[in-house]
This record gives C-alpha cells, structure tokens and sequence, in this order.
C-alpha cells in the first residue's frame, strides 16, 4: 500500500496559509497567461534575419536614444532576472519553472545569448514553432540561421 504520510505536512500548511495558497496560486496563473500572450508578440516583433546575422545589431532609433536603449537594458536585466528567480521557485512550487527560466533567458544580457539563441532557431522543431506564431499574427516567418 502506497504511504502518503509525506503529503500530510503539506497539507496542514495549505489548510492554515489558505490565502497565500491562494495568492500564489493566482500569482502563477497570471505568469502563465502573461508568457503565453507575450511570447508570440516578441516573436513577431523580431526582424526575420535575426537569427540569421553573428552578432545583434541594435535598431537606429535605439542607437539615436542611448539613455532610453540604456534604461530599457537594465528594465530588461531586472525583469529578466525576476522571470529567473521565479521560474527557480517554481521548478519546486507549483508553476510553469522552465518556461519562466527561459523567458528570464531571453530579456537577460549575458556573454554568448546571440549564438545560444542562433543555435536554438536552427534546430527545426523550434524554427517551426515560431514561424507558426508568426503566421497566426500575420509576420513573414524567419530566416533559418546557416551552420552554427
């Protein structure tokens, strides 16, 4: 017969926590709203040779603004960061873990992102999938990265 004496701990803090169950419960249903409304509208967004140049070029009007490109970093960094922690958080507690892990990938700054990502795109399962959130909002699909 199967024991579950260890789930009983458990349960006793979720009967006397019953709000912050609730809250984070809540908390991480609207995380997983957010990411998947966000993460087809920052795909499209992309100019479809992203993956397709070595190194990330930096639009004009960023480059023409460098206190707003520099104040979008560190908004980016710090979010991206919070996405890390959170999605750490939920590896153990209820949650979408990795998804949260690879959103807070993809706002944070860090040596070699450009090629990590150029190398996800070439793989076709993941080009495929993005192209096919391209589609849905109506964006020409992206170029496939040459050898990475």
């Amino acid at each position: 017969m199967l024991d579950l004496a260890f789930i009983q701990p458990v349960l006793d803090w979720l009967d006397q926590h019953e709000t912050t169950a609730a809250l984070i419960a809540g908390g991480t249903f609207l995380l997983l709203v957010l990411q998947l409304l966000s993460i087809p509208l920052i795909l499209a967004a992309l100019p479809t040779d992203y993956f397709v140049t070595e190194q990330r070029i930096t639009p004009r009007w960023l480059r023409d603004r460098p206190a707003l490109h520099l104040t979008l970093r560190i908004l980016a960094n710090v979010f991206g960061l919070i996405f890390i922690i959170l999605g750490i958080i939920m590896l153990v507690a209820p949650g979408q873990g990795i998804i949260s892990i690879l959103v807070g990938l993809g706002l944070t700054d860090f040596p070699a992102k450009h090629h990590l990502q150029r190398r996800l795109a070439a793989r076709q399962p993941v080009l495929k999938t993005m192209n096919w959130c391209r589609r849905l909002l109506k964006q020409p699909p992206l170029k496939e990265p040459q050898s990475v």
